[in-house]
């Protein structure tokens, strides 16, 4: 009895998976193959904006103008009247160097001076007087000529001590050293004592009325660069509209062009300071744009995106205009028609008119 209840429970269990297995395969048999299935993809909308081609640099903010100061002559320092932070005007005095041989020198020169005058002065009467009685047959031509020529050796010599006492005065103005503009003193490497001598920058003068922000470019952007073209700076995380002002004529050892743009003083900036800037290349109002990675390039200068309209694709070529920051400008396109950006299977299994599902 057992026996056959055993047997009784086994058929059972056959017959209960032979009817599952079999609709397993209705099921099965009644779905669509996977290649008839559409092919799930992203999409983004064409829009229109205005769009920018861009390129940044990092530019240095410097003075409008740096005058730095000099000794003409070596002499001891006797005055330092301005020091670092100090605004100055046009003019005004930095240092003062010591004049005292200098005057020395101009007190005997102006001595001289007086007495060759009035040997001059003698010599000029006597000259008249022999020319007068030369004319008049008194004293003999010879005789007038040698009295003229005294006159013109104390002439002589009283211009040559005029123009030595001339140097003298202006090797003083030397010894006043002033500011060449109105401006700020940035550095001063000198105190009262010091030997001043030529050549050595005694102090910086630096005119803020204006500034200048400069950078480096490679040889390969010259053909974009031009006097005139915008430029954002940013100071304090806010944007500052600036523009380039000069391009210097020949590049460096390191194939770079130094670019300068005008800044206003008094804006913020600080003379050193690292300033980022973006030179606007080209700028288009209205431009139709597509995400950068719509695009699939067939071929050299051809361009294709696929549009979706009622679940089918369409294979468009479009024409490439320019990219900023992950849209591309295209044209053949029109605001508001939709264009592939991914796809599940890859963009090898993409064809002019598949059926798809878009999904978000």
């Amino acid at each position: 009895m057992k026996k056959v209840l055993r047997i009784i429970i086994v058929l059972v269990v056959v017959l209960a998976l032979a009817a599952l297995v079999v609709k397993r395969k209705k099921v099965a048999m009644a779905a669509k193959p996977y290649g008839m299935r559409p092919v799930a993809v992203h999409v983004a909308d064409v829009t229109q904006e205005s769009l920018e081609s861009a390129h940044s640099y990092l530019g240095v903010v410097e003075a409008w103008q740096v005058a730095r100061v000099s000794s003409r002559t070596s002499a001891k320092v006797d005055a330092v009247p301005r020091d670092e932070g100090d605004t100055v005007l046009a003019g005004e005095l930095l240092l003062q160097l010591d004049d005292g041989d200098i005057q020395a020198q101009i007190k005997a020169a102006e001595s001289t001076i007086q007495g060759l005058e009035t040997n001059r002065d003698f010599w000029a009467a006597e000259d008249r007087r022999d020319s007068k009685l030369a004319e008049d047959g008194v004293i003999s031509s010879v005789e007038a000529e040698t009295t003229h020529n005294r006159l013109a050796d104390a002439t002589s010599k009283l211009e040559a001590a005029q123009s030595t006492l001339e140097s003298l005065n202006t090797q003083r103005l030397y010894t006043r050293l002033t500011s060449p503009f109105d401006g700020l003193v940035t550095s001063r490497d000198v105190d009262p004592g010091d030997l001043a001598s030529p050549g050595r920058a005694l102090m910086v003068v630096e005119d803020h009325s204006a500034l200048k922000i400069a950078f480096n470019a490679p040889q390969e952007d010259m053909d974009f660069l031009k006097v005139g073209l915008p430029v954002r700076a940013e100071l304090g995380g806010q944007p500052v509209d600036l523009a380039i002002t000069h391009i210097y004529p020949s590049l460096d050892r390191g194939r770079m062009v130094r670019v300068e743009v005008k800044a206003p003083g008094g804006a913020g900036f600080q003379t050193g300071a690292f300033i980022p800037l973006k030179v606007v290349w080209m700028q288009h109002e209205n431009a139709v744009t597509v995400p950068r990675e719509s695009l699939m390039q067939r071929a050299p200068g051809d361009w294709v995106v696929f549009t979706v309209e009622d679940d089918q694709l369409a294979l468009r070529p479009v024409k490439k205009i320019m990219e900023s920051e992950g849209r591309t400008e295209v044209q053949g396109l029109e605001p508001g028609e939709k264009v592939v950006t991914s796809t599940f299977l890859g963009w090898a299994g993409l064809a002019d008119g598949l059926q798809v599902e878009v999904v978000k």
